[in-house]
C-alpha cells in the first residue's frame, strides 16, 4: 500500500524512492495516546480522554471535589448520560401514553412504575458526580469550585422560575390589559431582572465548562498529591 506524504516532496532524499520514504515527523503521534494515558496518575486531569476513560473517571471520582478535570473528562460523561436519560424518558413517556392505555393490567402498571423509578434513580445517581466533575472542571480553568454555589442555583432554579413567572404575568396582561394595577409592572420588572440574572449565570457556567485548561489550575492538585 502506498504511503502518502503530502507537502513533503522537497524533503525527500534523492537516493530514496519517494513511495518508500516515510519521514519520522509524520509518524502518527496519537497512536500510543491511550497507552500514555495509562501512566497518568488518577489524581491528575486526563486530557484527550476517550469516552470509556472519561466515564470511568467520572464515577470513580464520585465524591472527589478536589483536583482538576479536563474538558473531555467532563463533556463525554455528561453528553452520554444526557442522551441515555432522554432516551429512557422518551420510551417511558411513549409506554405510559400509548401502551398502558390499551393494556391497563396490573403487570403493565407495575412496569410503568418501575420505568419511572429507573429514570428518577438515573437522575439522582449522576447528580453528585456531575457536580464534583464540574467543580474539578472549574479548577482546571483556575477558578474556584465555589462559583458553582452561585451559578447553579441561578441557572437551574432562578432561571426556570422567573421564566414561568414571566409567562404567568404575560397571560394576565393579555386577559386584563385595560385594568392592571400599578404594582403589576413592578412584578414585570422583577421577573425581567431575575430572568436576566439566570440567563447571564447560565452563559457564564457554560463558558467556564468549555474553557480551555489553565496551567495555573495545578494549585488545586495539592490536596490530592
Amino acid at each position: 500500500m502506498d504511503i502518502e506524504t503530502p507537502h513533503q516532496e522537497d524533503s525527500v532524499p534523492s537516493n530514496i524512492p519517494h513511495k518508500a520514504y516515510f519521514p519520522v515527523p509524520l509518524l502518527p503521534k496519537i497512536r500510543n495516546e491511550s497507552k500514555r494515558n495509562l501512566n497518568i496518575p488518577f489524581s491528575l486531569p486526563l486530557y484527550n480522554a476517550n469516552p470509556i476513560q472519561a466515564i470511568t473517571r467520572f464515577f470513580k471520582k464520585y465524591f472527589v471535589f478536589s483536583g482538576r478535570a479536563s474538558r473531555s473528562e467532563f463533556w463525554w460523561p455528561i453528553s452520554l448520560l444526557f442522551l441515555v436519560q432522554n432516551v429512557v424518558s422518551f420510551f417511558s413517556y411513549i409506554f405510559e401514553q400509548y401502551v398502558s392505555e390499551q393494556y391497563v393490567s396490573k403487570q403493565f402498571q407495575t412496569l410503568t412504575s418501575i420505568i419511572s423509578i429507573v429514570v428518577l434513580v438515573l437522575y439522582i445517581a449522576v447528580f453528585i458526580p456531575a457536580i464534583s466533575c464540574a467543580c474539578r472542571r472549574f479548577h482546571d480553568c483556575n477558578k474556584s469550585g465555589k462559583w458553582l454555589c452561585v451559578l447553579l442555583p441561578c441557572s437551574f432554579i432562578i432561571l426556570p422560575l422567573s421564566a414561568i413567572y414571566g409567562f404567568i404575568l404575560f397571560l394576565r396582561f393579555v386577559k386584563m390589559s385595560h385594568s392592571l394595577p400599578i404594582y403589576f409592572y413592578y412584578h414585570v420588572v422583577a421577573a425581567a431582572a431575575s430572568l436576566c440574572i439566570g440567563v447571564s449565570a447560565l452563559i457564564v457556567l457554560i463558558v467556564l465548562l468549555v474553557h480551555e485548561s489553565d496551567p495555573r489550575g495545578s494549585r488545586f492538585d495539592a490536596q490530592l498529591l
